[in-house]
């Protein structure tokens, strides 16, 4: 059976994700163009896509001129936590973490082709050397790859005290940046 090309670009899309498989994909691609949800689907990624990009300093996503994590004058500058996710950055926020903010937005990972110039290193270095923080806390996922871009990152910010500890390590800490 001949497929439309732009099926088999819609699945080889969807295959592109993190964790989806061409099984999955396949699913994926099914589910969008036989339900009202893939028009909003489409509509929800073209309207991200315009509207919403890193901040220049901390790299968290926002959708206007200011980011209400830099911009938050109550925050202090001792502390730069550096995590992988937007996600571990949104957990220090809600747990009252009140330092500063650098999402990398993922690990090295040779395997899934992620090296140094797919980081936004120059972009931490800038942050660091604006800061100028007591300490940078390298707070990476428990991996292989985690372990791997802290060593790299200790490396890369030389002059900076950095400490490396897991993500979940530091949250069950008490007091850690102001988080209760």
């Amino acid at each position: 059976m001949k497929l439309p090309a732009e099926y088999k670009a819609l699945v080889s899309a969807f295959d592109s994700l993190p964790g989806i498989g061409e099984r999955a994909a396949g699913r994926m691609a099914r589910w969008a163009l036989n339900r009202a949800g893939g028009d909003e689907l489409a509509q929800a990624l073209q309207s991200a896509l315009l509207s919403i990009r890193p901040c220049e300093r901390c790299q968290i996503y926002i959708s206007e001129d200011h980011c209400s994590v830099c911009d938050d004058l109550a925050r202090g500058h001792e502390w730069l936590a550096v995590v992988a996710e937007l996600e571990q950055a949104q957990i220090l926020c809600d747990l009252g973490y009140s330092g500063q903010l650098f999402v990398l937005h993922g690990v090295l990972s040779p395997v899934a082709g992620v090296g140094p110039s797919q980081l936004p290193l120059a972009a931490l270095q800038q942050r660091v050397s604006s800061i100028k923080p007591n300490t940078v806390y390298l707070l990476l996922t428990g991996s292989v790859e985690g372990d791997v871009t802290a060593q790299y990152l200790q490396r890369f910010l030389l002059d900076s005290h950095t400490l490396m500890q897991s993500f979940s390590d530091f949250i069950a800490q008490p007091m850690i940046g102001g988080a209760k």
